[in-house]
């Protein structure tokens, strides 16, 4: 047994020489974190002004310089500084440490910062040899500016409060600004690369340390471009917190200091406010999901993707990446934004529509909530249900949890349907594509009876789907505890299918089992020669090929880019400028990749991004339906307007085409041929059934109007060559316009050619309920090329789903429509005058389309709720005369 003594001499001498080793403490007399630095128990959504001033109020009285606390060497640069332009990741900076981190730098950076540790940054005008030039290689006075981070791990992942703060002119009136200060914002982009506790702090660089006079605190390339006249006025630190700086020392922000030409003026709209009554969604920063510190997240908000996947401007310190021409953020989050899947959660005729389908069936509110929200509110509904342990895809008819459609209205941070309201606010987000999971049965059959309505399994927990083999999977992981995977099915078209494919319930049917197939998009590109599902054809093309698309053209604006490329990601990597504790570059170099996929989801929905773009704040704040109008990561204020312009793109260019045959004239009689070709993988229109496209023809002779149909008023009402509204634009005595072709030709103004679907409730009445569509009495939406009424050869599609792909009315017998050439040709039988020859006459004629159609907008009106009152109010407003949506409609084609 061994001797006592030896033993207890030994553990001395072990204890000695640890503390021989032990890097010696540069700050022994710190003191603890003063109050005012102290995260409250409850802070606001959104912006924590409350604790942004108290923290700018005591950074301002400098008094976290006399704690003893740990500070830096001096003052240090973040990056090069070449030709007057900082490269670093800051501004040059002067870091004070809390006890808790000095601790844990002593201990060697193992285990965790203990909760309350504070992290300040002080932050000068770059480079540090100017301030050293004026023999401040120390600053004494204030620096006007700080970042800081305080330590809770019980908050989020990442378990910091970051933040910055500054004076003069630091804006807490905005509340829906870009959060300042916060959990999960776009600092973690960067610090997730750290190899431990989100921090690259270091005693290299810090004062009294082992690393002073050893390992001094990392230099980069600084030239003499700042030695300009008057440079020393400039650098001039104010000695009291607050005083008035110049303005070049005020440009700290990195994403306030963006060049003018960056910022452009916000379309505002002369009714900016709403009236009394009008219900207001929640400001977009409330709509807020962090990763918890241990389980991985089932569903995050955009906002936790924003900072990496979103573009980075010219000026940004690691270049631009996803920025294209002067203004084009062609980023994932930049396009998916303002995309009507990012605006799903706030969708004002969503919501209109959802509250007519209350008041049609009152008794079956619940129910309607549920099929609707899982879609529309996609992370929030089914976060309600998961957390209450109920699959979300097999809800209990008598189940006493409920989702309620009002939860995204709520505004109270401490009721418990917040939360779940601001997930669903995100609408069909990121999170919600990204962990579809491969339907388990890939047969077609069981995929349309299990897999669509917006029902389906999720990824395995922590694991998001990507496109790639290669993703590099540390800053997610340290950030999210999410680890992007390949997924072959996300570039499948039978993803897309999940959503855009509906089949819903009749609810006022005599027959309870009756049920009606409200939205084929994927069964309609499944019947179509640009399905690629089986022996594909040489037009075969998947959703994504179109909706998110490798190139970006634009003609009205000039633009060209047959090939996106770049890296997919901007964080904090081999690309940036070195840093202490840097994690592995094998692990966090972002590929650059040689094709990107857009995120732009586009159809042709541009009325409802004018509401979005139009009703803005001074601000450019869209106060009704609660969205800032400019991208925080780039600064852009373009990216709404850029995606109004793509839909207009898509349109003219990619959508239909018009061609009018050579004119033949009968005895009195003028014929005109009008023949119009879908350009898209689906029907046109397509998605939900009261969308529309007509054709204005108009017959010149000598060169005065003798004809017209199809013409409209500026409501976008058709009306007649006296300019009367038809009456079978609402159906008066259930009129309306049936299919016209070779057979049936138009003669009148008061025909007109509509592609549409039109369907029957259980009383015989028109609708545009979803959950009424008893009969479809007409259907002759352009088909796609390749439709076959027997379905694609090879591919079995179940006869239900087959036949929701069918025309309907008298199209479906018209040989030129059903031939599977997409086209419809339609006859103009004009009456004129005897013996005038065919050359005195000219034939126009424009395809429009109207994702709003005035019957449809009066149906929501004829509810009487917060909804359909909030979609009055944008639809009044809206001005749209100097826009391409002049008149309620938007052209497609035109031929003479």
């Amino acid at each position: 047994m061994p001797n006592r003594k030896c033993l207890l001499f030994f553990g001395f001498f072990q204890a000695l020489t640890l503390a021989l080793a032990a890097p010696p403490n540069p700050c022994p007399y710190a003191q603890p974190v003063p109050d005012q630095l102290k995260i409250p128990a409850v802070m606001e959504p959104g912006e924590p002004i409350a604790f942004e001033k108290q923290v700018l109020a005591y950074f301002s009285s400098l008094e976290y310089r006399n704690l003893g606390w740990c500070e830096d060497v001096g003052l240090r640069d973040t990056g090069p500084f070449i030709n007057n332009q900082s490269y670093g990741t800051h501004p040059s900076v002067r870091v004070f440490y809390s006890p808790e981190v000095r601790d844990w730098l002593l201990g060697g950076r193992k285990g965790a910062i203990k909760d309350g540790a504070v992290i300040i940054k002080e932050q000068f005008k770059p480079p540090a040899a100017a301030h050293l030039a004026m023999g401040e290689d120390n600053p004494k006075g204030c620096s006007n500016d700080w970042t800081f981070m305080i330590k809770n791990a019980k908050a989020s992942r990442d378990g910091w409060l970051w933040g910055e703060v500054w004076n003069p002119g630091m804006n807490f009136n905005n509340p829906f600004q870009y959060p300042n200060a916060g959990y999960g914002i776009y600092c973690v982009r960067c610090h997730a690369s750290a190899d431990g506790e989100f921090t690259f702090s270091s005693l290299s660089n810090i004062r009294g340390s082992a690393g002073e006079g050893n390992a001094w605190p990392l230099t980069f390339r600084v030239d003499e471009s700042w030695r300009i006249v008057g440079w020393e006025k400039s650098y001039t630190v104010p000695p009291v917190c607050g005083d008035t700086t110049p303005p070049e020392a005020q440009a700290l922000h990195g994403h306030n200091a963006l060049p003018a030409a960056h910022r452009p003026g916000f379309v505002r709209s002369t009714k900016l406010k709403g009236p009394d009554g009008i219900q207001t969604f929640p400001p977009e920063p409330w709509d807020k999901k962090v990763a918890g510190p241990t389980d991985p997240p089932r569903y995050l908000t955009s906002d936790q993707c924003t900072s990496c996947h979103s573009a980075s401007a010219p000026n940004a310190v690691n270049g631009a990446n996803m920025f294209y021409s002067t203004d084009i953020n062609a980023s994932q989050y930049g396009e998916w934004r303002w995309s009507p899947m990012g605006l799903a959660g706030r969708d004002p005729v969503f919501y209109a529509q959802l509250h007519s389908e209350f008041s049609y069936a009152p008794s079956r509110t619940g129910d309607i909530t549920n099929i609707c929200l899982n879609c529309h509110g996609a992370m929030g509904f089914k976060s309600y249900y998961w957390d209450n342990g109920i699959n979300p895809n097999k809800i209990p008819p008598d189940s006493k949890f409920q989702y309620d459609a009002e939860w995204p209205f709520t505004k109270n941070p401490t009721s418990p349907q917040f939360a779940y309201g601001g997930l669903s606010r995100d609408g069909i987000s990121c999170a919600v594509c990204h962990r579809i999971a491969p339907p388990p049965n890939y047969d077609l059959s069981w995929f349309l009876n299990n897999y669509i309505n917006g029902q389906y399994d999720e990824t395995k927990p922590g694991a998001v789907a990507g496109p790639y083999k290669d993703i590099t999977q540390f800053p997610m992981g340290q950030a999210l505890n999410l680890k992007p995977e390949e997924s072959q099915f996300l570039r499948s078209s039978r993803l897309c299918g999940v959503c855009h494919t509906i089949n819903l319930p009749v609810l006022d049917s005599p027959n309870p089992k009756l049920m009606s197939v409200e939205q084929a998009t994927y069964l309609e590109w499944l019947n179509s020669s640009f399905q690629d599902e089986f022996n594909p054809s040489s037009k075969a093309k998947s959703c994504q090929a179109c909706h998110m698309a490798t190139s970006y053209e634009n003609h009205a604006q000039g633009i060209s880019i047959p090939v996106l490329s770049g890296r997919l990601a901007n964080i904090q990597d081999v690309t940036l400028p070195a840093s202490d504790h840097l994690a592995a570059p094998k692990d966090i170099t972002v590929r650059y990749r040689n094709e990107i996929r857009r995120h732009e989801f586009l159809g042709l929905n541009g009325l409802l991004l004018l509401m979005f773009e139009q009703f803005q704040d001074e601000n450019g704040n869209n106060t009704v339906l609660g969205v800032r109008g400019f991208d925080y990561m780039s600064g852009l204020a373009t990216d709404l307007p850029n995606a109004i312009a793509n839909v207009v793109e898509q349109a003219q260019h990619n959508t239909a085409s018009v061609a009018v045959a050579p004119l033949k004239l009968q005895p009195g009689r003028l014929l005109a041929d009008v023949e119009v070709t879908n350009l898209t993988g689906h029907r046109f229109p397509s998605g939900v059934g009261f969308r529309r496209a007509f054709l204005e023809v108009t017959v010149l002779q000598d060169g005065k109007p003798i004809f017209t149909s199809g013409a409209t008023n500026t409501k976008g009402e058709i009306v007649d060559g006296a300019g009367l509204v038809l009456p079978t634009e609402y159906f008066q005595n259930n009129q309306y316009q049936h299919h016209y072709d070779l057979r049936t030709p138009i003669e009148s103004s008061n025909q007109v050619q509509i592609f549409e679907e039109l369907t029957l409730n259980a009383k015989d009445q028109f609708t545009t309920s979803f959950l009424q569509r008893d009969k479809i009495v007409k259907d002759n939406r352009l088909l796609p090329v390749g439709w076959k009424r027997d379905g694609p050869p090879g591919i079995k599609i179940p006869k239900y789903f087959l036949e929701a792909t069918h025309p309907e009315g008298n199209a479906a017998t018209d040989p030129a429509y059903t031939n599977g050439s997409g086209t419809s040709i339609v006859r103009y039988s004009i009456a004129v005058a005897a013996g005038i020859d065919v050359t005195h006459f000219k034939v126009t004629a424009r395809l429009w389309y109207q994702s709003t159609p005035p019957y449809f907008l009066a149906d929501r009106a004829e509810t009487k709720s917060a909804a359909s009152n909030r979609l009055k109010y944008l639809v009044d407003g809206l001005e749209l005369d100097k826009t391409p949506f002049a008149s309620w409609k938007l052209g497609i084609g035109q031929s003479r």
